[in-house]
């Protein structure tokens, strides 16, 4: 009598298509491929989503659009995610509660990283594992961790299991007590938010440097007219006519810059999501429209206050000058 197998597939992982290009990056790949997989006699379908960095109601949208023909079409097909990235343990779990109550996991397992779904042996036991378990005092370690289990705040249990490990033996070291929600957010989330940090920071500096060097050519460049704004004042040019020369010219040269440099972004933006797909892949339109008033301001004042200063002297001190 034959044995029934169950085949878990296991769609993508942390491979980027720019390495594998077999890899589904989007949920309507994703969801293509499972139906293709339960077809070939699949039972168990696990994927991550395509933006790695969601929890919660973003995240259970995500994998619902991968899950869903799947289920529809396969109602005893198991499908499970993958833990998500949020700001607390909750939100990152969260997913899981929302695809349970829309009928997508109504079984399954959670990949924490190293889940396995195996069987049992003939006498209904789990296999042999390639675990050692040895006895304390014949090893030694050099430390050990204590994780306890609390109901309520975790916190608070902190005082007691020190007096409970001080009882014990005075001499032991306590060291780094926290909850497992800090230990999270130190591993999963704080290491994140300094790389944005680092990232943003080092944005904002060569935002700074560029206004700094744009401002600095610009006001050369206008400055350098002085002796021809003085020949137009002398042959009776108006002032007023004059500056809107002046700073129509440096705005446009600003707004050729911009155009150039926009479709420049535009194209680097697309090699960026090829290379690093998200899932989401919207365009950050904020900083474009941030950046191009902070350009066409600077620009502005660098034409304008040179130019305004050339139109205030004698003319014929203007000419005089090289």
């Amino acid at each position: 009598m034959s044995k029934p197998v169950m085949i878990e597939v296991a769609l993508n992982g942390v491979t980027s298509p720019r390495r594998n290009p077999h890899v589904p990056a989007t949920v309507e790949a994703q969801a293509a491929d499972a139906l293709a997989c339960i077809d070939a006699g699949g039972t168990i379908i696990h994927t991550h989503a395509p933006d790695l960095f969601v929890a919660a109601d973003a995240a259970a949208a995500q994998y619902a659009a991968a899950f869903r023909p799947a289920v529809e079409r396969h109602p005893g097909v198991v499908c499970y995610p993958t833990v998500g990235f949020g700001p607390t343990m909750e939100d990152s779990y969260r997913h899981v509660e929302l695809l349970r109550e829309m009928k997508l996991a109504r079984q399954g397992a959670l990949d924490t990283g190293s889940v396995n779904l195996g069987g049992t042996g003939p006498d209904g036991l789990a296999p042999p594992s390639d675990f050692v378990y040895l006895p304390y005092r014949q090893t030694k370690p050099r430390q050990m961790v204590l994780l306890a289990r609390s109901i309520g705040d975790a916190a608070a249990l902190a005082a007691p299991l020190r007096e409970v490990v001080r009882g014990l033996d005075p001499n032991l070291p306590i060291f780094n007590v926290r909850t497992m929600e800090d230990l999270y957010r130190m591993r999963a989330v704080s290491v994140f938010n300094v790389l944005v940090t680092i990232v943003a920071g080092m944005g904002a500096m060569g935002l700074g440097l560029a206004i700094v060097g744009l401002y600095g050519l610009v006001a050369y460049a206008a400055s350098r007219r002085t002796r021809e704004i003085g020949i137009r004042l002398a042959i009776g040019a108006e002032r007023g006519t004059v500056l809107r020369l002046v700073l129509r010219q440096g705005l446009g040269l600003a707004l050729t810059g911009l155009v150039v440099g926009l479709v420049a972004s535009v194209g680097a933006g697309r090699l960026l999501i090829a290379a690093f797909p998200s899932g989401d892949n919207q365009r950050d339109l904020t900083t474009l429209f941030l950046v191009v008033p902070i350009v066409l301001a600077v620009t502005f004042v660098a034409s304008y206050i040179p130019a305004l200063q050339a139109s205030r002297i004698n003319p014929i001190n203007a000419l005089r000058q090289e």
